[in-house]
């Protein structure tokens, strides 16, 4: 919480909520989704779009 009180010390902006980002497994995921992208670029027309949008909106929810 250090970091917060800098921000709030040195800018006078209080934050009540955040979000911690673990980088490596941002960089995996992004690899899984480009995965993904790359198999449904194998598919025919707008079916490919709709599971690609499926393919990530699980993993989003996985990832929660």
């Amino acid at each position: 919480d250090l970091l917060l009180q800098t921000i709030e010390n040195n800018f006078g902006i209080h934050i009540e909520h955040y979000v911690g980002v673990n980088f490596s497994l941002l960089a995996d995921l992004i690899d899984q989704i480009g995965a993904a992208f790359g198999l449904v670029l194998g598919m025919l027309g707008s079916c490919a779009l709709l599971v690609l949008l499926s393919l990530i909106g699980t993993i989003s929810v996985a990832m929660t």
